[in-house]
């Protein structure tokens, strides 16, 4: 079963029992409701990394409702009683739910778990896009590689990154991936048109085979520059600033290099692209 549509279609989901998702949803008064993906959905080795997870809530007063996604819990907007969010799924099993506030003292209102197969799991990144981007502005993101982590020969400027629009009213709305078949030191670039000053993005990888997800980050990319979104050293699927991955550290007067022993990993970078 594919899983997205070209150019990040709705996820909908088909067949019996269309509507819910899983036979514990909630029930009765503040119910939450998931309609898509349906429990079970398979993404296939060419589709996207990414459901839509869409439904309902039945309490006015739930602007906000809490994704929960192996662990992780994003928070989503409620709109008229309708929730429609993009989320990056990378392990091969994620399992999905939607909690809301109770009365005090009361466990949080849940709706039904819903399971997503992924049959083509990392390792991949996903870069979404949080701040909203203007009518006809233009966002490409690029990568560079090389091979070694350790030395600066050998690099490959501008491997493009797939995009997925997920849809105007679905937060985060635009997103990009990139599956790593090598191994090395991937630069995700942002550029934009010179009215965008910066975007707002958040980083979905694995790491050590857990599904990671880093903070939002502010990227400058002004007067139609670029700037750079994340440095990711496969296949351990770290992020440079990730200082507690590293067990060491050494400092030069153009470069500084992190290590990990005793795997024996060594990675470094040029300080003044680090700025």
């Amino acid at each position: 079963m594919s899983a997205t549509q070209p150019q990040g279609g709705v996820v909908v989901s088909q067949g019996p029992g269309t509507g819910f998702a899983g036979p514990e949803r909630s029930r009765g008064p503040g119910a939450l409701r998931v309609v898509a993906p349906r429990d079970g959905f398979t993404l296939g080795s060419e589709d996207a990394p990414i459901v839509i997870v869409e439904g309902y809530v039945e309490d006015a007063e739930d602007t906000t409702v809490w994704l929960v996604a192996n662990g992780y819990r994003a928070p989503v907007r409620v709109r008229d009683g309708r929730f429609r969010h993009a989320m990056p799924v990378l392990e091969r099993t994620t399992r999905l739910w939607i909690e809301a506030k109770a009365a005090a003292g009361e466990p949080p209102r849940k709706s039904g778990e819903i399971t997503v197969v992924n049959t083509a799991p990392g390792p991949v990144s996903v870069l979404a896009i949080e701040s909203p981007l203007n009518s006809g502005a233009q966002l490409r993101v690029t990568a560079s590689w090389r091979p070694i982590a350790d030395r600066f020969d050998g690099v490959v400027n501008g491997i493009p990154l797939r995009r997925f629009d997920a849809g105007r009213d679905v937060e985060p709305s635009t997103l990009f991936y990139m599956r790593h078949v090598q191994s090395g030191v991937f630069s995700l670039i942002v550029r934009g048109d010179p009215s965008i000053s910066t975007v707002s993005t958040r980083l979905y990888h694995l790491l050590n085979g857990q599904f990671s997800v880093r903070d939002v980050r502010s990227v400058p990319i002004g007067l139609g520059g670029s700037g750079i979104a994340a440095r990711i050293l496969f296949p351990f699927g770290v992020e440079w600033n990730q200082s507690e991955w590293f067990t060491g550290r050494a400092e030069g007067s153009d470069t500084i290099t992190q290590f990990r022993f005793p795997e024996g990993v060594g990675w470094t970078e040029r300080r003044i692209d680090l700025r």
